[in-house]
Order: structure tokens, then C-alpha cells, then sequence
């Protein structure tokens, strides 16, 4: 029994994904006093051996203080599916329509090269939530009896996307860009779980050995390169579409649109 709660833990630590909380980068950089950007797209993402499939999808409100500076934030929505393929008898987690929020800026250094290029750097939040249940079937000297395992998993995540943007305006309608940098994750983790069984004898070997309720704690901190490029494609004279492909530890592509003024 022991095990449910480490193992679910286990593949929710090892899982990247978190790190996307500071994509997309959406932008190029250039920025002008007094200009304001709403933008709205989604990001997904599938990890290597099939574990975890990621969708997170919301909007950015951007606006340029001064020529040369922009502050940022944005809200949107996580949807993480996990399929806990270590252990075949553990149940799945699903972390649905579950809140975050991003903020940051971009500063448009002063170089005289044929591109533009700035420093950008974002932070990430959210607190993710969902339940399990599970039931197991025991042979006991009584006879057949069923256990049943019901519990939660909450983590709270904080990711900080940091590095260079570039970007260059091939023509008046299409600009690309790209980033190079490091994102810096810290997930932690906390998993309680109730076990009951319908036997008198067995739930009373679950109290006696101190399994009847089961609780862990994880924490983890990764570093990665993170690196994109993008396209933004002017659609209307203040509407622009975007697409773009990062990668932080694991592909990400991510598209939508931007209206500025």
C-alpha cells in the first residue's frame, strides 16, 4: 500500500512539463513607449516515452512603459493528463482547467545590429490539484476482502524563463524570432491517501501497521536550456498570427494571435 502515494509522486516529479509555464515567447524585440499587445494561443506538448500529454492555453496583456522596456502578464488554463506507466496498478492523474499565472518584461537593448535583440525574462505560477481512487482485491484468512485507496495530489509550481530575444522583420508582413536562454523549475509536491477495506480483520492489520493512512511530501529543482523560434504573420494592419517551436527539455509548439495598439 505504501507504495501508491510514492509511486504517484515519483512520475509527477519526473515529469518536465512544468517548465512551459514561461512559454510562449510570442514577440519580437522591439519595443515602443506607450504601446499596448493583447495576445491569446496555446501551447502543447507530449513527453518522449508517452507518459504525459500537456495543454495550456490563456492570454497576455503587454504594455511599454518607456521606448525600450515592457512589462507583461498573463492568466490562462493547464490541462496535464499522466499516465502512470511504472506502475500498472496505480490509477492515472488528471490535472484539469487548473489556473496559472505569468508576469515579466522585455528590454530592448541598444545595439547597432542588423536585428533586433533584447532581454527577456518571465515567471510562472500554479498550484495544480486532483483526487485518486483505487481498489484491490486481497486474499485474507477470513476470505476475499477489497481495499480501497482514496486521496489527493497537490503541487505547487514555479518556473523563471530568462534570456536573449532576437528578432528581425523580413518584410512588412513577416517577422520572425527566436530565444536562447535558461528556464529554472521547483515543483513541490504533497500526496495523502485514506485505505479502507470492507473486512473487519483487514482494516484492523492496516491501523496496527500504520497503513491505514499514508502521506509524503517531494520537492524538486531542474535547470534547462530553453531555446525557440517563431513567426509572427501580419494579418491586418493591427493583427498579427503567430507559431512557434521551443524546446525545454522536451518540444513544445505553440500558436495563436496578438492584436496591438
Amino acid at each position: 500500500m505504501k507504495a501508491l502515494v510514492t509511486s504517484l509522486l515519483l512520475v509527477v516529479m519526473a515529469t518536465p512539463a512544468w517548465a512551459v509555464l514561461g512559454l510562449p515567447y510570442a514577440q519580437e524585440a522591439v519595443v515602443h513607449e506607450g504601446q499596448m499587445r493583447i495576445s491569446g494561443g496555446l501551447t502543447v506538448g507530449e513527453l518522449s516515452d508517452g507518459e504525459a500529454d500537456f495543454l495550456m492555453f490563456g492570454g497576455r496583456f503587454g504594455y511599454g512603459v518607456i521606448e525600450g522596456l515592457e512589462f507583461f502578464g498573463g492568466l490562462g488554463l493547464i490541462n496535464v493528463d499522466l499516465d502512470v506507466d511504472d506502475d500498472p496498478d496505480a490509477p492515472d492523474l488528471d490535472f484539469d482547467n487548473e489556473p496559472y499565472l505569468q508576469i515579466g518584461g522585455l528590454y530592448e537593448l541598444p545595439l547597432d545590429l542588423p536585428f533586433d535583440v533584447g532581454l527577456r525574462g518571465a515567471i510562472g505560477y500554479a498550484r495544480l490539484e486532483d483526487s485518486f481512487r483505487d481498489s484491490e482485491a486481497v486474499n485474507t484468512p477470513g476470505g476475499p476482502a477489497t481495499i480501497n485507496i482514496s486521496g489527493d495530489i497537490e503541487l505547487d509550481l514555479l518556473s523563471i524563463n530568462a534570456g536573449l530575444l532576437a528578432s528581425k522583420a523580413l518584410n512588412p508582413v513577416v517577422s520572425v524570432y527566436g530565444f536562447i536562454g535558461v528556464s529554472h523549475t521547483r515543483v513541490e509536491m504533497d500526496g495523502s491517501a485514506r485505505v479502507t477495506s470492507d473486512n473487519r480483520y483487514v482494516m484492523q492489520w492496516l491501523e496496527a501497521e500504520g497503513e491505514s493512512r499514508q502521506s509524503e511530501s517531494e520537492s524538486e529543482t531542474n535547470t534547462d536550456l530553453a531555446v525557440a523560434g517563431g513567426l509572427l504573420v501580419n494579418m491586418a494592419e493591427r493583427f498579427s498570427l503567430y507559431a512557434e517551436v521551443g524546446h525545454i527539455d522536451e518540444v513544445w509548439a505553440s500558436a495563436g494571435g496578438r492584436f496591438s495598439f
